[in-house]
């Protein structure tokens, strides 16, 4: 559904807004539709910097890897905040 509005690449990214507009929806609904497409395999990436943010099907698999690895860091990123917060302080 979303991934056949979505253009090619982060210059073509259209924002939550956007699509719950063009859909008629909710921006929550717009993530939760988002979350599943990606769950069946759709390289759906997002763009949270630089001149057009939002969201855009990967150009190729490079560029889904990449998005991928940031997805990866942000992940161990929220891990570690959990477990400080468990531990009184940082577990590093």
């Amino acid at each position: 559904m979303i991934a056949e509005i979505l253009g090619k690449g982060p210059e073509n990214a259209l924002s939550s807004r956007e699509l719950a507009n063009m859909l008629d929806v909710d921006r929550r609904t717009v993530g939760a539709i988002i979350e599943r497409e990606r769950r069946k395999g759709k390289w759906i990436c997002a763009n949270c910097r630089g001149p057009r943010t939002g969201y855009y099907m990967a150009e190729n698999y490079l560029q889904m890897c990449e998005y991928v690895r940031r997805l990866r860091s942000r992940g161990n990123n929220l891990m570690k905040t959990a477990a400080a917060m468990m531990h009184g302080g940082e577990t590093e």
